[in-house]
This record gives C-alpha cells, sequence and structure tokens, in this order.
C-alpha cells in the first residue's frame, strides 16, 4: 500500500522532469543549421504540444533561425490546402517546420533528430540528422538524410 501511495506522488514529478542540458544544446546546433527560410513564408512550429524540441527546451522558442516566424493559425490554415480551391486565387503558400525531439544515444557522444515540414499544396517531407559532441559544442555528422518527400 505504500508503494502504491509512494508511486502515485512520484509520477506526476517524473513526468516534469527538467531536459538534460545537452538535448537543449544539440537543439541550438539543430536551430544554427537551418537553412536561411523564405522570408515571409517559412515558419518554425514553437508549440510544446507540436514539436518535441521546443516543449523540452522551451527557452529556444526566442531563438528562430534567421528568416523564420513563429507559426501563426493563418499559417497552419495555409499549409493545410493540398489542392487547389476552384473559383479562388491560390493562397500565399506556407512552409512550417516542427523538430522532434533529439534522442542522445547511451553513451551521450551522438545525438538524432527528426524533423518535418508541412506545406501549402502537394508539398511535404521528413529528414534526419546525427549529430555528434565535440569538445566545443554539438555539430551535424553529414547531410541530413531524407526520409520521405511529397
Amino acid at each position: 500500500m505504500l508503494f502504491m501511495i509512494a508511486s502515485l506522488l512520484t509520477a506526476p514529478m517524473a513526468a516534469q522532469a527538467v531536459p538534460s542540458k545537452s538535448i537543449c544544446d544539440v537543439g541550438r546546433a539543430i536551430l544554427a543549421d537551418m537553412l536561411p527560410g523564405g522570408g515571409d513564408e517559412s515558419y518554425l512550429e514553437t508549440d510544446p504540444e507540436r514539436s518535441g524540441l521546443m516543449k523540452l527546451c522551451p527557452g529556444l522558442r526566442a531563438a528562430l533561425p534567421k528568416g523564420y516566424r513563429t507559426v501563426d493559425d493563418d499559417a497552419r490554415s495555409r499549409a493545410d490546402i493540398h489542392a487547389p480551391i476552384l473559383d479562388q486565387p491560390s493562397p500565399k503558400a506556407a512552409y512550417i517546420y516542427a523538430i522532434g525531439a533529439p534522442v542522445i544515444a547511451a553513451d551521450g557522444r551522438s545525438a538524432t533528430v527528426e524533423i518535418l515540414c508541412t506545406c501549402t499544396g502537394l508539398c511535404g517531407s521528413a529528414t534526419r540528422s546525427r549529430y555528434i559532441r565535440t569538445p566545443q559544442d554539438w555539430r551535424r555528422d553529414g547531410k541530413p538524410r531524407m526520409l520521405w518527400v511529397s
């Protein structure tokens, strides 16, 4: 009985565990590696319910890469249009990037992360990148690997 009570009390604390500093350090490297966005059309998902990285490292929400804006409802609605609508002009394109939670290897020397892109029209993609820890910081190891594209 005591074990059951103790587990009920500690379960909420475990769910709110602070992420390791390494995850947020990898996140900073990921943001630094993102190519400059295309003006008003490139958005970064900062909603913690839609992006694993931003949920784990909310401080990174203020560190958007050059050319990216925080996604809003208008951009989401434009990115959800995947076919022309008859008798209506084409909407301004929106490219929304969501960064998954980095997965750090058991030895702490490498990490992988997936980035999902959703966009207006018949468009979308997902990539996976590998990062390695150097004495100074984290850096991407090679080019991102395309997982799928449409």
